[in-house]
């Protein structure tokens, strides 16, 4: 459970893998001294090597890897994937960005919405 307010910022940096057993999940809740609830935006997983994610799992937030990134089966990300190997995806993964910032379409037509990350990747 991640507790805290709409501003709040929490970021996991790690120098080895991150792995999530199955059906892991974050929970997204606010404290009660803060206001609003902790948004998904916020949240960064920063890794110098692999993350994993078990089967049925939900991260809120954008995983940035200095390797790979594999996706079980049925797992959600609420954010970015960015790595600097593959991206594998299991059966059944989804992967919303569009809870954290503008669309790749919304970028297009208007590109003073893009962020520093959508425009580091517009221009690669």
């Amino acid at each position: 459970t991640l507790q805290g307010g709409e501003s709040d910022i929490f970021l996991f940096r790690s120098r080895s893998t991150m792995t999530t057993g199955s059906n892991t999940a974050f929970i997204l809740q606010a404290s009660p001294d803060r206001s609003g609830v902790v948004q998904a935006k916020n949240v960064l997983f920063a890794l110098l090597a692999d993350a994993t994610t078990g089967a049925g799992s939900s991260l809120p937030g954008s995983i940035l890897s200095g390797a790979a990134v594999t996706l079980g089966a049925r797992s959600d990300v609420k954010g970015y994937i960015l790595a600097t190997a593959a991206i594998t995806f299991g059966e059944y993964c989804s992967v919303n960005s569009d809870s954290i910032g503008p669309s790749v379409d919304d970028i297009t037509k208007n590109p003073a919405r893009a962020s520093p990350i959508a425009t580091l990747i517009d221009n690669a």
